[in-house]
């Protein structure tokens, strides 16, 4: 310590615990251990969840549980055994998702056997479009039917519709267009704006639509096909609300920990490379800590298990996050040392200086952006 006077003690470092006195190795190290604790922990979490996730029997077509607010909850029963849907036949599980994809209704048909008999019924799919972010499920759970007229009732924050054209709760949506092309196709109903999609790749879009009486237009910037299946995610979801039988399996649930990872930063992978391949994705789509509080809001009023899950996640974006080659990060720290091995020499200490200058106050600009675009988002389109 060096006494500066009676009041004040200035603590100095030996030189050898300096940062810069340490071998290529121990910095390295150094600067892995950051992300290295952001992986470890969303391990930790993950591991904390494995014993709870069971293995769905995909190879049967037997129904374990129906959710009692789709339109069949209360018609089909535990057991029954799916044969075919919209006389596309379904010989394991996975077929399901197929024939739902190739559906060209909302409304559908089931075969399935119950007690050796084989019996048919008629129902609606739940409808989850992820290029706009919209869904036909009410605020009480329960769905429109599908020839019901398109009002929004249960819109996300983060929907299209929303940050992108300003449409909000008890909205009708009555046209949708290609912003090239000259004519709105009508959207009547639920099925109307299924068929719509399912035909169309989205992208720049115009949408006609009812507030309070009176009609208005706004554009509308959707997700396109294509950027949603490069991001693992479907455009749109058909669902029937039954799940298969699932058992505890430990091979399955040990490994799942190693499942969540990889998925997790196969996304990030994902959407750092259309952050700098498309113009649908940029900065503005971004959430920063207004964001973050919205999803563990989110995640807390649903369960615990998801609240887990999403720290977990958030974990793993600030690990990988972290060893991006920016200077400012401790992957661009990384860069030196790695700029170092190659050449034999060391970067310059006021070059590194004025690289970790500069671009930290670039990331200070970013989060300033991204708050920005959050509060908008989150606070004020939906008021």
């Amino acid at each position: 310590f060096y006494v500066l006077d009676n009041e004040n003690i200035l603590p100095i470092a030996p030189a050898e615990r300096s940062y810069d006195t340490k071998t290529k190795t121990e910095r390295f190290l150094i600067c892995f251990a950051g992300p290295a604790m952001n992986f470890i922990l969303a391990f930790i979490l993950y591991f904390s969840l494995c014993f709870g996730v069971l293995k769905p029997d995909l190879k049967g077509t037997t129904i374990s549980s129906i959710d009692s607010s789709f339109s069949l909850g209360s018609l089909l029963k535990e057991g029954d055994k799916i044969v075919s849907i919209n006389g596309i036949s379904i010989s394991k599980w996975e077929d399901i998702s197929k024939a739902t994809k190739s559906a060209d209704s909302l409304k559908f048909s089931i075969e399935y056997i119950r007690e050796d008999h084989k019996e048919e019924l008629v129902g609606e799919f739940a409808y989850i479009n992820q290029m706009i972010g919209l869904t036909n499920q009410k605020e009480d759970g329960t769905f429109f039917a599908y020839t019901d007229i398109v009002k929004i009732e249960n819109l996300n924050k983060n929907s299209k519709l929303n940050s992108s054209a300003s449409l909000k709760n008890e909205d009708v949506i009555i046209g949708l267009k290609q912003e090239s092309s000259g004519e709105f196709t009508d959207i009547t109903n639920w099925n109307d704006l299924f068929l719509f999609f399912k035909n169309n790749d989205g992208g720049n879009l115009n949408v006609k639509y009812i507030r309070l009486g009176e009609t208005k237009e706004a554009k509308l910037q959707s997700y396109t096909k294509e950027i949603l299946e490069k991001m693992d995610v479907s455009p749109y979801q058909l669902m029937i609300g039954i799940s298969p039988i699932s058992k505890f399996n430990f091979l399955y649930s040990i490994t799942y920990p190693f499942r969540a990872m990889y998925a997790d930063i196969s996304q990030m992978f994902a959407t750092l490379g259309l952050l700098f391949s498309k113009n649908e994705i940029g900065i503005f789509d971004l959430s920063g800590p207004v964001g973050i509080y919205n999803l563990v809001s989110q995640a807390t009023s649903r369960s615990l298990t998801s609240l887990i899950g999403l720290v977990a996640f958030i974990s793993i974006n600030l690990g990988f996050i972290n060893l991006l080659p920016i200077p400012a990060l401790d992957g661009g720290r990384i860069l030196f040392i790695g700029i170092e091995a190659i050449t034999k020499k060391r970067v310059p200490k006021k070059i590194e200086n004025i690289a970790i200058m500069i671009t930290y106050v670039l990331l200070l600009g970013l989060m300033l952006v991204v708050t920005i675009g959050d509060i908008s988002r989150f606070f004020l389109t939906f008021l």
